[in-house]
């Protein structure tokens, strides 16, 4: 907010200037999205903070706040750069226009969540990285698939660290002291998977097995399954003299996502051919041309059923889960047994939050 004022202010509209506000604008835009799905109606701020006074502001409607992401989105969409070559990690053409993408998705606005999701695709700017496995490591920060990764750097005496990461690391203790433990897989995620799906060893660790890298993770910790997505090369962190992940590149976004949100719209807008053809190409780069597996899917009724199930599979652990359930209507039959109830579609507005605003926001629903 402070950068856009100050642009504003300047009324200085050349490009390296409206190209930094569209930077910002599109964080913003990201920034009121992730709000948008946690809270549901929230206080758009727009203005500088000069005094705590300056935040207070009542909530808006999801709709006012889905026009105020668009407006943010699209001026980025518009004069941001298709990429940043020197520059890993800032903000582009295709971040924008991703992010347009799942909002629409999200509204059910079929037709602009498939225009947008198009735009990235027909872009040229990415690509499936080759191999579904190694895009979780360290080799598959910023690669051909990476649409916006929040960066992160660990090198000789430097440690531009995260702890999102090091929180879904496996808790244990000695050389397996390597995180808190948090967003573990189910047994319901693991039998999810298809038959020798790869995405599976790629995607969760077993107690008792190999970690693909040679050694065997533990029997007898407090989970029987990890978060494989968060666990780093074991001979990295020999070499760092560290245990916890601090720096993975946290993905914010990546193409193969868009893809599945092209499948989704295309489907919902009656093009099963081409959903069909998106999903596969999902499930192509999954097998990696081991034959007899994940075969291609038909273009026919069954298709959303697929959708959900490629998203749960290709983005398990991701965080994506959880807001997928909440939007298709599938959270109560499928959480309810958790103690999932309507209201826990949003999250609780912190109390200390309605406390600072002397009662101008209000409660969510229901809490």
């Amino acid at each position: 907010n402070d950068l856009i004022a100050d642009v504003d202010n300047s009324g200085k509209t050349d490009a390296g200037t409206l190209t930094n506000k569209a930077e910002a604008m599109a964080i913003r835009g990201l920034s009121f999205f992730e709000l948008r799905r946690d809270y549901g109606e929230i206080p758009i701020v727009l203005n500088k903070i000069v005094t705590p006074s300056d935040a207070i502001k009542a909530k808006s409607s999801i709709a006012e706040v889905d026009a105020q992401i668009i407006k943010d989105l699209e001026f980025a969409a518009e004069n941001l750069p298709l990429s940043w070559p020197a520059y890993p990690g800032r903000a582009t053409k295709g971040f924008a226009n991703s992010i347009l993408a799942k909002l629409y998705l999200y509204q059910g606005n079929w037709a602009k969540a498939l225009e947008k999701a198009e735009v990235v695709i027909n872009s040229g700017q990415y690509t499936l990285f080759n191999s579904y496995e190694t895009l979780f490591k360290e080799q598959g920060d910023n690669c051909s698939e990476a649409i916006f990764e929040v960066q992160f750097l660990r090198q000789a005496g430097i440690n531009y660290s995260n702890n999102y990461f090091e929180s879904q690391g496996i808790r244990g203790s000695g050389v397996w002291d390597l995180g808190w433990g948090f967003n573990v897989p189910t047994q319901n995620l693991v039998d999810a998977y298809e038959a020798n799906d790869p995405r599976k060893n790629a995607t969760i660790l077993f107690e008792g097995k190999d970690d693909g890298y040679g050694t065997t993770i533990p029997t007898g910790l407090a989970q029987p399954y990890w978060n494989k997505k968060a666990y780093s090369t074991p001979s990295y962190r020999a070499q760092q003299g560290v245990g916890k992940n601090n720096w993975f590149n946290v993905k914010i976004i990546r193409y193969g996502e868009v893809i599945l949100i092209a499948a989704e719209a295309a489907n919902e807008l009656g093009n099963v051919t081409k959903a069909a053809d998106y999903v596969n190409q999902i499930r192509k780069r999954a097998r990696a041309n081991t034959a007899g597996i994940l075969p291609d899917v038909p273009a026919d009724g069954n298709l959303k059923n697929v959708i959900k199930h490629e998203r749960r599979i290709e983005l398990a652990m991701e965080g994506e889960r959880f807001y997928d359930l909440v939007r298709w209507g599938d959270a109560p039959s499928v959480l309810g047994n958790l103690g999932y109830q309507d209201k826990n579609r949003y999250y609780p507005i912190p109390q200390t939050a309605i406390d600072q605003s002397g009662g101008v926001l209000k409660q969510n629903p229901n809490y």
